[in-house]
């Protein structure tokens, strides 16, 4: 294994890319299209084609081809121009009357190489093949089979295409080919064979079928969300007799359906006192939908959106249309932060939900069509191959891989991607239809007749704007005889994001693994097309096989429902009784009583609406947690029989997470305990010390020696015993604990293992947990070499473990009892305040860069925290907490370099590294006079060599970390807002003619580096430019991620050492995985907590621990600073140089000796010049002593 795995670790070569570069000015002036209007044209051809409007598609095509045809040449590809030829042929084989489509399907075939300088594939010379084939055309067969063979294809191929995928296709071919005298026979490879087989073996029925467990049903929540859900997975009862695999694909298809059949019942949630206002009749939703469905169909018959966006509303059914409009308004979130905002949600977030689901459902609905059958099936046998194990195998896997990515080259359909223009006018024109049809009839007092009432029907939604503090955003406002349906009914939930039934497909692309169906990216790389780029270029370089195999492995652990766990945890749920975990149904606090004096006191008046503002919150919070718990529970309800797998993918920093988004191992202490490995082993040796260990783990009681905790664990086995026997009406010890629920599973687990003749024997699922003690700092003291560091977090083997945290504390104290004696004021007052509460998130904060401000706010918040249990007559007032976080603040930051100052100089490092790449600028972007320039400032002495004015200054990096953390609070999350600034995006366009200002070159490289595992990471922070986008009823202004944008510099910088490290822990933690399931044994992971069974503690502590060794045996620094130098090596870094009389002098005297005789040399010099020096790094900071193999024997470095 040592081997293997050592060839797993930086990987020979980086993936080095050109650095994406602004468009030139007269391009931004004089195109008729931005990049990201041109993309949206290209999705809107797309949306043509598939909604059989050819004619248009080849107008825009043919439009854009002539205003951008430098743009649009780089984005044409075959999959285009085969679309064009194959919908063409179609439609003139549907009607070979009007010979008009094969001529304009031929001019496209014709004009493929010589007009757009693009290849003809096997894949569409099989395209015109089949047609001519089909209409009994069989010479013009023949040459294009001769063509074929000109251009060097082989004939074998054509098999191998979706054309001639069955064999009624197959034989007209063939005939074909044997009266040319050829012959061609479908590929027989080991691969086809296997595939074949494994294919046949997918569909055969498992006779391993769940048992019906005896379990007490929820009392579940009367939302659609939880309906949902239920009417989803009540099904799945029904599909037994299927192949698992078919199992899964029904459950994944199950998206909008469920949605539907409970939108149509929701309105009997509708409280009693509610219906007495609003008249709603029984069919008030059937008759929304049926009215929706024919305003769209009207709409699009009328075509009154712009001729741009109209196929997209011709991709889908317009019942299906609605049946997602009504799904997502119950998806959408409330405003919920203001009293006045309830019954509101923004208008943005509504449509962007409804556009990304029409998306996805016609994506769906183009995966399923015929022409894809071939690739379904591929997909089967794949996973089947997968499933068996074989994969395992680094030749097969590398042989699947190819022929997969061989196969969806030449099958998949081109599909480019809409564009959030395109979603928001779509989303836009449906939410406006909804508008329009849906009408509430209400009962209003009658104005000529006392005591009786008319009825009046008003809108159910209206279209408004508000401000949400300097914005004017739109919204949509809920009549109030809808508000507590909507909001109460908040469908959070899809069926796509649940647990699989099978093990997920493989990872053997950037774009395909995970759910059989519903495809999802590897790596989420948050809109950044630099990063995709790098992943689909590592891909293909074979950089990604271990990280991919990391993510199988994953994936493919089995686990099982805890069903004891789900019995208790339903009874308190059912008996609506509070616990941990388990939130009760708050709906008797009491109203708040309106002041006597609110008109007249502006005080009582705000403390009112604030009153008003926080019981709303109380049980609008309460009710959502109540929701997600609800979720858990019916999952785990659904699925207690079977066997369960969670797909993975990665953060962009290579971190890897479960894909099901509401029930997985990463969930909260509910969500841990009600999962089990659904393999059983035997305990062994040690397996029931481990057990006895995690009890005490579980309860809290992890910072005494494995010895003492396995002590606790027997002192306490009365409590333990009563826990796994009467958890309900017992002494109920387990809910004591620091994690209750996995603390009850495993007093369930100790208790049967305790009651069978030889433990050894026993055959226990419990995870086992080992954890990382604060793992980042862990690394951190790893790469500083820091022995007191390391020490204090468990590098260094020792009778206990060691805790950086008290470790702190106490050198916090030393120096405040120092200062005492100085009579320093703030060291009095904190003298006897000092614990570890005080300093632990500062401490783990350190890790990801915390500032000064930043800290003093955490110890700030600590001390008012702990003011709550003082005296209030020697408590700390406002005033002096304020300056003894301050003072404090200085002396947590001196302690923890008193133990990790190797590690603050690799932070400060690598923080200064990032700031440097992030303000270069490739020397490309650079003239031979700029050039020139800093040679002539460097031979005139006036400027410092690249390595000194790269040196780190403490004080500056701390001012970037200060702006990073202003930048992080005024920044908006969102990639589009409702803020509308046309003139923004024009702001930096230099007028042609105009001289362009050198010391605003706009500055694009982001931080770029490569894991040990050969995982390219590429910060995304950037400056996005804004575009606006007009509908008819809002205007927006998006954030277009298709445009090279300059970076943010101090976020670059601020967060490139904790994305580092984590890239650090992540490499970690696969390298682990892998060395575990070469071994087999079972491995799963919560980032720093690694979990296995009992009897595989220690096989799997041994596994990491080589791998944390092997990772930092090499110098991890070292490497990252060749590879910067590598890839930023020939870039350079801007300088302001200020020249004095002499230095102007001595400059002018340079140039003139480089002037033919009789020129002269200009004596117009300014006195501050713009000089772009050479990039270098400043030298790594020395490393310390420690010896990391001591990790080896280290007993608590996972404990």
């Amino acid at each position: 294994m040592e081997k293997s795995l050592m060839d797993e670790l930086f990987p020979k070569g980086n993936i080095i890319l050109d650095q994406p570069e602004l468009a030139s000015n007269s391009v931004l002036l004089h195109r008729s299209l931005t990049n990201s209007k041109l993309e949206e044209s290209i999705a809107s051809i797309y949306a043509a084609m598939e909604s059989d409007d050819l004619e248009y598609a080849e107008v825009v095509f043919h439009k854009i081809w002539r205003s951008n045809r430098a743009e649009l040449q780089n984005k044409i590809n075959p999959k285009m121009i085969e679309r064009f030829i194959d919908l063409f042929l179609e439609k003139q084989k549907q009607n070979m009357l009007i010979l008009d489509y094969y001529p304009r399907a031929m001019e496209w075939f014709d004009n493929m190489e010589s007009e757009y300088n693009v290849k003809r594939t096997i894949s569409i010379y099989a395209c015109v093949i089949s047609y001519y084939l089909e209409t009994s055309q069989i010479q013009q067969a023949k040459d294009c089979i001769k063509s074929l063979e000109a251009d060097g294809l082989q004939l074998d191929e054509l098999l191998q295409t979706t054309y001639f995928f069955e064999e009624h296709q197959v034989n007209p071919l063939r005939i074909t080919l044997q009266s040319m005298g050829k012959n061609i026979q479908k590929p027989n490879s080991d691969i086809d064979n296997l595939l074949l087989s494994a294919l046949e073996d997918s569909h055969q029925i498992s006779d391993d079928k769940p048992t019906e467990s005896a379990l007490e049903d929820l009392t579940g929540i009367k939302t659609l969300g939880v309906s949902i859900l239920r009417k989803t997975l009540e099904g799945k009862k029904n599909t037994v007799n299927m192949p698992k695999y078919s199992q899964q694909l029904w459950l994944e298809q199950r998206a909008y359906t469920a949605a539907q059949e409970l939108f149509e019942a929701s309105q009997e949630n509708i409280p009693q006192e509610m219906r007495r206002v609003c008249k709603l009749p029984p069919d008030l939703i059937q008759t929304w939908h049926d009215d929706l469905t024919v305003e769209i169909e009207a709409s699009i018959k009328s075509g009154e959106l712009d001729p741009q966006y109209m196929p997209f509303m011709k991709l889908l059914p317009p019942a299906i249309m609605t049946r997602i409009v009504f799904a997502e308004i119950l998806r959408t979130k409330q405003l919920t932060d203001d009293v006045t905002k309830f019954g509101q949600m923004r208008f943005l977030n509504l449509v962007m939900q409804i556009g990304k689901a029409i998306e996805r459902e016609h994506n769906l609905t183009q995966l399923n069509q015929k022409k894809n059958l071939k690739l379904v099936n591929l997909d089967r046998s794949v996973h089947k191959i997968h499933s068996s194990g074989k994969l395992l195998s680094m030749t097969l896997r590398k042989a699947i891989t190819e022929f997969s990515k061989n196969e969806h080259k030449r099958s998949d359909k081109w599909k480019p991607h809409w564009g959030d223009r395109a979603l928001i006018q779509i989303g836009t024109l449906l939410v406006e239809k909804c508008i329009k049809v849906t009408k509430v009839p209400i009962r209003v007092p009658a104005t000529d007749v006392a005591n009786t009432f008319n009825t009046e029907i008003v809108p159910a939604f209206k279209h408004d704007k508000m401000y949400i503090g300097p914005k004017c955003v739109g919204i949509i406002v809920i009549h109030p005889a809808l508000n507590d349906l909507i909001l109460n009914n908040v469908a959070d939930v899809a069926p796509w994001s649940l647990p699989m039934l099978v093990p997920p497909l493989p990872w053997l692309s950037p774009n395909s693994g995970g759910y059989l169906q519903h495809r999802f990216s590897m790596v989420r790389h948050k809109n950044s097309m630099e990063h995709k780029s790098y992943i689909h270029a590592a891909a293909e370089a074979g950089h990604l096989v271990t990280a991919m195999r990391s993510l199988d492995a994953l994936g493919a652990v089995p686990w099982k429902i805890n069903a004891a766990i789900y019995k208790v945890a339903a009874y308190f749920w059912n008996s609506n009784i509070s616990v941990p975990g388990i939130p009760v149904l708050l709906d008797d606090i009491p109203e708040i009583e309106k002041p006597e004096d609110y008109e007249t006191n502006y005080k009582a008046k705000y403390g009112y609406k604030s009153a008003i503002l926080k019981r709303k919150q109380t049980i609008q919070n309460a009710f959502s947690e109540r929701c997600s718990t609800n979720y858990k529970l019916d999952i785990a309800r659904a699925f207690i029989d079977e066997t369960i797998y969670f797909p993975h993918n990665l953060d962009f920093r290579g971190r890897a997470y479960p894909m099901p988004a509401h029930f997985n191992h990463i969930g909260n202490d509910l969500s841990r305990g009600l999962l089990l490995f659904a393999e059983a082993r035997p305990l062994g040796a040690k397996g029931l010390r481990w057990l006895k260990i995690q009890v005490s783990n579980l309860f809290g009681n992890d910072k005494v020696s494995l010895d003492d905790r396995e002590k606790f664990t027997e002192a306490h086995i009365e409590n333990v015993l009563d826990s796994a026997r009467n958890p309900i009406d017992g002494d109920q010890w387990w809910l004591k604990g620091d994690n209750p629920w996995q603390l009850l599973a495993t007093c369930i687990e100790l208790e049967k293992a305790l009651s069978v003749p030889d433990p050894t024997k026993f055959e226990s699922r419990m995870p086992i947990h080992q954890d990382g003690s604060c793992n980042g700092l862990q690394h951190y003291a790893a790469l500083g070499g820091d022995i007191e560091g390391a020490r204090q977090v468990n590098l260094i083997p020792s009778d206990k473990p060691g805790d950086v945290y008290t470790a702190v504390a106490k050198g916090v104290q030393k120096r405040v009892d120092d200062d005492v004696l100085k009579n320093i004021p703030e060291a009095i007052l904190m003298q006897s305040r000092i614990n570890r509460k005080v300093v632990k998130q500062t401490v783990m904060t350190n890790t990801y860069g915390v500032t000064r401000i930043g800290a003093r706010e955490q110890i700030y918040s600590r001390l008012k925290e702990a003011r709550v249990n003082e005296d209030p007559s020697t408590a700390l007032t406002d005033p002096q907490m304020r300056k003894c976080a301050q003072y404090l603040t200085g002396l947590v930051f001196e302690s923890m370099a008193d133990l990790f100052n190797g590690a603050r100089e690799i932070q400060l490092w690598l923080t200064n590294a990032a700031k440097l790449v992030s303000g270069s600028v490739p020397e490309s972007q650079f003239t031979a006079e700029e050039l020139q320039l800093y040679d002539d400032m460097i031979e005139i002495g006036v400027i410092e060599s690249p390595e000194k004015l790269a040196k780190i200054n403490e004080a500056e990096i701390d001012d970037i970390l200060a702006a990073a953390q202003a930048d992080a609070k005024a920044s908006n999350s969102l990639n589009i807002t409702d803020e509308v600034d046309p003139e923004l995006q024009d702001r930096e366009i230099i007028k042609l003619g105009q001289k362009p200002n050198r010391s605003k070159v706009p500055k694009l490289t982001s931080m770029t580096w490569t894991t040990p595992l050969g995982l390219p990471i590429v910060q995304p922070y950037r400056k996005m430019p804004l575009e606006h986008v007009k509908t008819f009823m809002q205007s927006f202004t998006v954030s277009d991620t298709t445009k090279v944008a300059p970076v943010n510099t101090s976020k670059q910088s601020s967060a490139f050492p904790p994305n580092f490290v984590h890239s650090l822990d992540a490499s970690h933690m696969m390298l682990t995985s892998i060395g575990c399931q070469a071994k087999g044994i079972t491995f799963a992971s919560v980032h720093d907590s690694f979990w296995t069974h009992a009897c595989d503690v220690d096989n799997m502590s041994s596994i990491l621990r080589d791998s944390f060794i092997r990772l930092h045996s090499k110098s991890i620094i070292e490497r990252l600073r060749d590879e910067m130098m590598t890839r930023f090596g020939k870039h350079r870094i801007q300088v302001t140089v200020e020249l004095g009389a002499a230095d102007k002098k001595r400059l002018i005297q340079l140039r003139q000796k480089r002037l033919a005789p009789g020129e002269k040399a200009t004596t117009r010099i300014s006195s501050k010049l713009t000089v772009w020096s050479k990039f270098a790094l400043p030298p790594i900071p020395k490393k310390g002593n420690l010896d990391i193999e001591t990790v080896r024997d280290s007993t608590y470095f996972f404990h």
